[in-house]
């Protein structure tokens, strides 16, 4: 499922089964809109980094954004990770993200042509799916999502260093 909002749920609800058991409809008012990401934001995926940093997925905008959850969900402290001139080439529909759990936390995004698999037909001689890796700090290093950076804009994009990286 995507969504164009975030959401937050205590996780002592989660972890709490026997609620889940009778009382899922009720278990519904303790879900809690934040805020949404605004025209085409519409995210598939995110993934939260031991820094406090979330990554999700930007479908409709060919992008990763980014959010310091220690700073308040307003779109002014949501950021954009690519250059757009860049990462309509590196990323096309961006379906599925995660952040592991490695000393130097990594994200890992998979993007693929899925749209024009749809609507018309793939071409076998170009590259149409993609495993990317990023590094977690040099991706927010000059961006609102990084936690040492103060408030801002959020307006500007940073470029940053995506790498393909393998499949195991």
């Amino acid at each position: 499922m995507a969504s164009f909002k975030e959401f937050i749920v205590s996780t002592d609800l989660l972890l709490t089964e026997s609620l889940w058991e009778n009382k899922s409809q009720d278990i519904s008012q303790y879900f809690f809109s934040i805020g949404d990401r605004g025209y085409n934001g519409q995210s598939s995926t995110s993934g939260i980094a031991r820094n406090g940093v979330m990554f999700y997925t930007q479908v409709h905008r060919d992008n990763i954004g980014c959010w310091d959850t220690a700073k308040p969900y307003t779109r002014s402290n949501l950021g954009k990770l690519l250059d757009p001139n860049v990462s309509s080439t590196l990323i096309q529909f961006p379906n599925d993200l995660k952040v592991d759990d490695g000393e130097n936390q990594s994200v890992w995004i998979m993007s693929n042509r899925l749209p024009i698999y749809l609507y018309s037909q793939l071409d076998y001689s170009e590259i149409n799916f993609r495993i990317l890796k990023g590094d977690v700090n040099m991706m927010i290093n000059n961006t609102i999502c990084n936690p040492v950076n103060a408030y801002g804009d959020g307006s500007k994009s940073a470029i940053v260093s995506i790498e393909e990286g393998q499949c195991y």
